[in-house]
């Protein structure tokens, strides 16, 4: 039973332990709890409380720790379609990663939970295989630190092939553990995580965009992404880095004050002057890059020439990765567009008119295999009924169909849609639901359940949550907690 004294107050360092613990049990950070236990060594005597372990993991319960791999497109098409048969759900490859399971002798629960993961890709040939391709697991775990692990998918499994996929993972430096953590990304092939510093460690790239083919499994700091205090410099000012994310194994970085970077192939920017093949390039250097409108995609939006290089007068806040789209602070959409000049294309980034969307701000899109939808701040999902490869095509075609979906929630509920080549649009809402709506009547059914089956298939995953889902070259991941 508590006494008095457990609760006094005379100043933070003379607070009676229950309200001392009480706050240690708000700390969501690792870097917050590191921050708090080293305010006084009368801290570090929580460790041996009994409340102490208990109030930590519940802080901690909103990260990671299971994630379900599909491993083909034909995978998920089944797994989120309501109508699915035996048959297909035979065909189904799937496979588990959980870090509590595999880190069974760490005794740090934060070591085995999960805040961001990919996958990592490499190639290579055996004798009398065909070529293979080894993967690997790469995660941030609740200390920040930025891990790998051995993973393959169970239908490619055998010595030969695990005894390669060991000894190329071996071969995989990281960064020490002291480097703290907060977002990852990767195309596969090559890799980006960022730090909680705003600097961003890289691995098989090369300073030039080309990628590594000797010794490319190292992690290193990247020099175009080191600047001090995380503030990388522009032509718009020096900034701190808002959001990156990969189209194939070209980066896009974006920075907050709107500056853009292409990093990696650039053969589609290759319209503008001097553009190699592979490098590192400002898209928005009004002194090096153009932007070139035409009329039919941007209608009464402005298509002049401004500060922010290719996108012209518009500040970009995210990119859309296979949309190959921007979306700019006041909602506007930014579809890649191209003309003929001289026999070469001409690549560049214009707004579409927004007669498209009936006016509405936009607020997510989405593109896969040639399927293209646009979510708006009303919660309405417009999208093209046909295959469009690209999006110039689909804003110009004076044939498009489109149609429009209502979300089964409110759109600020919404954590991503998950576009398949099957005749449905399906949702995932933010507290792990699945809504599968059919295109044909717009009828909603819950598909939740299927998912969760696969989670739980080795009977350790009951009543976890979706949190996350999303796609790294032919696999679809879904993240539990």
């Amino acid at each position: 039973m508590a006494v008095p004294q457990e609760y006094n107050i005379d100043g933070l360092i003379q607070l009676g332990d229950n309200i001392l613990l009480e706050l240690v049990g708000e700390i969501t950070e690792f870097h917050d709890l590191k921050q708090v236990l080293s305010v006084n060594k009368k801290f570090f005597s929580f460790i041996d409380h009994p409340r102490f372990y208990n109030l930590i993991e519940a802080g901690f319960s909103h990260l990671y720790r299971r994630a379900l791999i599909l491993h083909t497109r034909d995978s998920i098409e089944t797994v989120l379609d309501p109508d699915r048969t035996d048959e297909n759900k035979a065909k189904i490859q799937s496979s588990i990663f959980d870090l509590k399971t595999r880190l069974t002798k760490d005794p740090n629960f934060l070591s085995k939970k999960i805040k961001k993961i990919a996958l990592v890709l490499n190639n290579y040939s055996i004798k009398d295989f065909n070529q293979y391709l080894n993967q690997a697991v790469i995660y941030i775990n609740g200390l920040n630190q930025l891990k790998v692990d051995f993973y393959t998918f169970p239908e490619n499994m055998n010595q030969i092939r695990v005894d390669k996929s060991r000894a190329w993972l071996q071969k995989m430096r990281m960064p020490p553990d002291n480097i703290q953590f907060v977002d990852l990304q990767s195309s596969g092939d090559v890799s980006f995580a960022l730090t909680t510093d705003g600097k961003l460690w890289s691995r098989v790239i090369n300073d030039d965009g080309t990628l590594v083919t000797v010794n490319g499994e190292v992690w290193r700091l990247n020099p175009h992404f080191s600047a001090e205090n995380g503030l990388i410099p522009s032509s718009v000012g020096p900034s701190k880095i808002r959001y990156f994310s990969f189209e194939f194994n070209r980066l896009i970085v974006i920075l907050e004050n709107g500056a853009v970077f292409a990093y990696g192939p650039l053969q589609e920017f290759q319209g503008q002057l001097n553009i190699p093949d592979n490098g590192f390039i400002e898209l928005t250097d009004s002194s090096k890059m153009k932007s070139h409108s035409p009329d039919e995609l941007h209608g009464e939006l402005s298509g002049e020439v401004g500060p922010f290089g290719i996108f012209g007068s518009y500040h970009v806040v995210k990119y859309f990765q296979s949309a190959e789209a921007f979306l700019t602070v006041d909602g506007i959409v930014l579809a890649k567009s191209q003309t003929v000049n001289e026999k070469k294309y001409k690549y560049s980034f214009t707004p579409i008119n927004p007669i498209v969307h009936e006016g509405e701000k936009i607020s997510q899109i989405y593109h896969h295999q040639g399927r293209s939808a646009f979510v708006t701040e009303s919660g309405r999902v417009i999208y093209a009924q046909g295959v469009f490869i690209e999006m110039q095509p689909l804003i110009t075609d004076p044939n498009t169909k489109w149609k429009n979906l209502k979300l089964p929630f409110d759109v600020d509920e919404l954590e991503t849609l998950i576009l398949t080549d099957n005749l449905h649009c399906t949702a995932l809402r933010k507290d792990g639901t699945i809504f599968n709506i059919r295109h044909c009547d717009d009828a909603v059914r819950d598909t939740t359940d299927y998912v969760s089956e696969l989670a739980n298939a080795d009977g350790k995953g009951a009543g976890m949550k979706i949190k996350q889902f999303m796609r790294i070259a032919q696999c679809s991941i879904f993240i539990f907690q």
